[in-house]
């Protein structure tokens, strides 16, 4: 399933432009919290919790693609304990 706050958030992901890099992150965290005005399923808070630190993540390691195993890994270890919730 496709979410709302997914578009801005892969564009966040797949943006080149070091210049436009914080802008995107807003644009993605304002994106989530437009999406939690609204109910959400535990399928899509999960998602969306993912998703956020993995942008966290990207936002505090930044793009340097020495940081993308640790990115995975901490976004990994939040899905597996948020699994256990």
């Amino acid at each position: 399933m496709i979410y709302t706050w997914q578009e801005p958030y892969f564009s966040t992901l797949l943006e080149t432009d070091e210049s436009r890099l914080h802008a995107r992150i807003l644009e993605t965290r304002s994106a989530f919290e437009q999406r939690l005005l609204s109910p959400v399923d535990d399928e899509e808070l999960r998602a969306m919790g993912i998703a956020a630190a993995a942008l966290d993540a990207f936002e505090r390691k930044g793009r340097n693609a020495k940081h993308i195993p640790a990115i995975r890994s901490e976004t990994e270890s939040f899905r597996r304990h948020n699994a256990d919730t």
